[in-house]
C-alpha cells in the first residue's frame, strides 16, 4: 500500500460541482490533495494525470480544471493520520470541507497552501512526516524508464529501485 500527496495548481478562481457533494468555490493558488492506493499505485497516479477519465473520486472534478505539478508518495497506509498531519501544518492555509473524505471521519484530504508554493519550501514539510520513506515526482523533471512505457511517473520508479521501495 501507498500514500500519495498530489500538489495542485489552479489558476484561477474557479466554482466547480463535486459530484454528489455539490459546487465548491476554489481559490486559485495551489493544493495539496491526500490520496492512498492499496494496490497498482502507479496506475492510480496515472490516472490522476490523465485529462480524459470517467469522474469517480472528489478529486476527478478537480482536476478537469486544475494541474498536478508533482507527487509525493510515500510508503505509508496511514492516510488519514498523513491528513490529520497537514491539516494542523502551519504551511496549510485550511482545509476543503468534506473534501475526499466520504469513506472516513477526517473533515478533508484536500488542502489550500495559498498562491505562492515552492516545492523547496515542501521539503521541510515532507521530512517532518513520521513514515519511514517517501520519494517526489515533479513534471518538469520526469525522466523515462523502461518499466514505466509512458513516463508519467519515472522518477518515482527510479527513486524506488535507489530507495529500496517495494510497492510499485
Amino acid at each position: 500500500m501507498a500514500c500519495y500527496f498530489l500538489f495542485i495548481r489552479l489558476d484561477r478562481d474557479s466554482e466547480i460541482q463535486v459530484g454528489k457533494k455539490g459546487l465548491y468555490r476554489f481559490r486559485c493558488g495551489f493544493y495539496v490533495y491526500v490520496g492512498r492506493a492499496r494496490v497498482r499505485v502507479a496506475v492510480r497516479l496515472r490516472r490522476h494525470l490523465r485529462h480524459k477519465k470517467r469522474k469517480h473520486w472528489h478529486i476527478d472534478f478537480l482536476l478537469e480544471e486544475a494541474k498536478v505539478e508533482g507527487i509525493a508518495l510515500f510508503e505509508s497506509n496511514e492516510e488519514c493520520s498523513l491528513a490529520a498531519f497537514l491539516l494542523q501544518h502551519p504551511r496549510t492555509q485550511h482545509g476543503i470541507p468534506g473534501f475526499g473524505s466520504s469513506d472516513c471521519a477526517c473533515p478533508s484530504h484536500l488542502f489550500y497552501l495559498g498562491d505562492a508554493f515552492s516545492f523547496e519550501d515542501f521539503f521541510a514539510v515532507l521530512k517532518a512526516i513520521p513514515v519511514s520513506s517517501w520519494v517526489v515526482w515533479r513534471k518538469q523533471e520526469s525522466l523515462h524508464h523502461l518499466s514505466v512505457s509512458d513516463g508519467i511517473v519515472p522518477e518515482t520508479v527510479i527513486e524506488h529501485e535507489k530507495n529500496g521501495f517495494g510497492f510499485l
